[in-house]
């Protein structure tokens, strides 16, 4: 208990470090959620946009633009966090879309990550949850699988089982009638998953 009393008080310590634009908060906010975001990034990776970018640069850049904007006061837990971060990647992953959609990718219009990015250590600093459970070969075949479900099913995944939201949560995000309308997706959803990993 006194572990997870610290480790939220670290966490809002980084939180109010982010606010005042210390570059230390953030360092602590990406050590702390690399490894989910990019998770949840390589989930939510369409076809087209794993065609033509990395899940890393999705991820440095979702953080990099953090270090540019002050977090919302709502933010104390690792949950808040996480959400937020989520929100960040869906958005980038959307501007993702709409960019090769139009057919505006041109090699010339390409960016580079600015240079005041370099102290951001790009590799996975631990692992999440899953990986830790299901071990990296079979981990990796699980985000294969889920990447692969209809996308209403991937985001029902996503949102319960990676992000936590409650079922009612989930369900008001997708534009269902009821959370149990939403266990029913879900549940399909990880039946479909189950049979998926089973085949392999």
């Amino acid at each position: 208990m006194a572990d997870v009393v610290q480790q939220l008080s670290e966490l809002r310590r980084a939180i109010a470090m982010w606010r005042e634009s210390d570059p230390a908060g953030i360092g602590k906010i990406y050590e702390r959620f690399f490894s989910p975001v990019r998770e949840v990034v390589r989930l939510r990776m369409g076809p087209q946009i794993r065609a033509t970018a990395d899940s890393m640069d999705v991820v440095q850049d979702v953080f990099v633009r953090l270090l540019a904007t002050v977090p919302p006061a709502e933010l104390e837990s690792e949950s808040d966090v996480l959400k937020y971060l989520s929100a960040a990647v869906e958005n980038r992953l959307r501007d993702l879309n709409r960019f090769h959609k139009r057919g505006k990718r041109a090699h010339a219009r390409e960016e580079s990550l600015p240079d005041d990015v370099s102290d951001l250590d790009v590799r996975a600093l631990a692992p999440t949850p899953s990986q830790i459970t299901m071990g990296r070969e079979k981990y990796e075949r699980y985000l294969e699988v889920v990447q692969a479900l209809p996308d209403r099913q991937r985001e029902a995944v996503i949102l319960a089982r990676h992000l936590l939201y409650p079922a009612a949560t989930c369900a008001r995000l997708l534009g269902m009638n009821s959370p149990a309308a939403f266990r029913t997706l879900l549940a399909r959803a990880l039946a479909r998953t189950t049979l998926r990993m089973n085949e392999s």
